[in-house]
């Protein structure tokens, strides 16, 4: 995946605000599972798990240790 120019407005409290939907980059749920990208590295950051079982496809987290899923802080699977 290349440069993905987002628009965004600047919030008077600060930070921004994006002005149109962001593209998580997607991985598998081997990938996740086997650290790829390592979550250590992206404390905080979003991707999107591709073949999760348990409910779909779904956006997960790195909490600095792991890939879990947004809607219950499970590992993907």
């Amino acid at each position: 995946m290349g440069v993905q120019k987002i628009r965004q407005k600047v919030l008077a409290a600060g930070g921004a605000q994006s002005l149109e939907p962001i593209e998580l980059q997607s991985y598998t749920q081997a990938e996740l599972v086997a650290d790829t990208p390592d979550p250590a590295n992206y404390t905080g950051a979003l991707v999107f798990c591709s073949d999760n079982s348990t409910g779909g496809p779904c956006p997960c987290y790195s909490d600095g240790t792991d890939w879990l899923r947004v809607n219950d802080l499970a590992a993907p699977d």
